[in-house]
């Protein structure tokens, strides 16, 4: 996964790196990232948005349906 986020925009990687479990770390709330990175909570969904449209689009290949499904599982719940 880190492949990938390697290869988006590093504002939207490191939203969905903190607004969600793929690190291994807790996930943070919108607002909590907003707080931290000094924007409000919609822009912060609007990056994550942003950010799950473009690692979609890296993911969407046939070579990549598992790790793509992984992804969408981890996502479902937050």
């Amino acid at each position: 996964i880190r492949n990938f986020l390697g290869r988006i925009d590093a504002r939207d990687a490191e939203i969905l790196m903190r607004r969600f479990p793929l690190n291994g770390d807790k996930p943070s709330t919108l607002k909590q990232l907003g707080d931290d990175v000094g924007l409000v909570r919609e822009r912060v969904r609007q990056i994550q948005e942003c950010g799950l449209y473009q690692l979609r689009a890296l993911l969407s290949g046939p070579q990549h349906i598992e790790l793509r499904e992984h992804v969408e599982k981890l996502m479902k719940y937050y």
